[in-house]
């Protein structure tokens, strides 16, 4: 699915987007924490972003690399302590979103200040891991699980005590 550039303009003046964008460096720093990341390469706008759900590629000390989907959340939101991963893109028509379609070996999801310039709260998610523990459940339980987004999009919601340890790779102290 490619964006026409109309749809990348409009979409980067989102308050979302902006509050992302001020948290690369933040999200880096992390990077080079937990994973020692040599090179961080983000994918904005291609192929990898729209249709595999890879926001970032990172280089290893091996020369390896890993894929990752980065998210930041809004401070006010820090008392529900949730994972959240987009599970219809329209819940009307059930357009299946991210949960579906992500091809990323790793989910950095957090909590950001007020000044939008650092993490309060993050964890990292092993997809792998996270996607084989959900996927013993049918579609119509993890619907339950679902919340509204102020737009047409559901997603879903577990909060992070009970998310398995082997799906956890890394969290803030």
């Amino acid at each position: 699915m490619e964006l026409s550039e109309q749809q990348k303009l409009s979409f980067r003046k989102t308050s979302e987007y902006q509050q992302m964008k001020s948290m690369l460096p933040a999200c880096d720093e992390i990077y080079k924490l937990v994973f020692n990341a040599t090179e961080i390469k983000r994918t904005q706008d291609s192929a990898l972003d729209m249709d595999l759900g890879i926001d970032v590629i990172l280089t290893l000390p091996s020369g390896s690399i890993l894929t990752g989907q980065e998210k930041a959340l809004s401070h006010q939101f820090e008392h529900h302590n949730t994972f959240t991963m987009e599970f219809y893109q329209n819940r009307d028509t059930k357009e299946k979103g991210e949960f579906f379609k992500i091809k990323s070996q790793f989910y950095l999801s957090g909590y950001i200040n007020e000044q939008q310039n650092a993490y309060t709260s993050w964890h990292i998610i092993n997809l792998c891991n996270l996607i084989q523990w959900l996927g013993k459940y049918p579609t119509s339980q993890l619907e339950k699980k679902t919340i509204p987004s102020t737009g047409y999009a559901s997603f879903i919601a577990i909060p992070y005590k009970n998310i398995p340890a082997e799906c956890i790779l890394a969290k803030s102290e």
